[in-house]
């Protein structure tokens, strides 16, 4: 059976959280570039593409929730 390569040495505390930092730092930026927000055309705000706008309630020109109560119920859409 073949032997797994062994490190020799300890590696200290400032090295792994260098390791580790860097590849967070990584992870991070992967999300926010994979991650493309679209405007709403009607306010102009930012939203997840084929969602509905957080800040005006609309979705494809149609309002779907309606802000003005605080009931947030989601109608059904038939596409």
């Amino acid at each position: 059976m073949a032997k797994h390569p062994v490190p020799k040495y300890r590696k200290s505390k400032s090295k792994s959280s260098i390791r580790h930092s860097v590849w967070e730092n990584n992870l991070a930026n992967y999300w926010i570039n994979k991650i493309k927000l679209a405007i709403c055309p009607d306010c102009g705000g930012k939203t997840l593409s084929h969602n509905v706008c957080q800040k005006c309630g609309k979705y494809r020109g149609k309002q779907m929730i309606d802000m003005n109560k605080g009931d947030e119920k989601i109608k059904v859409v038939k596409a």
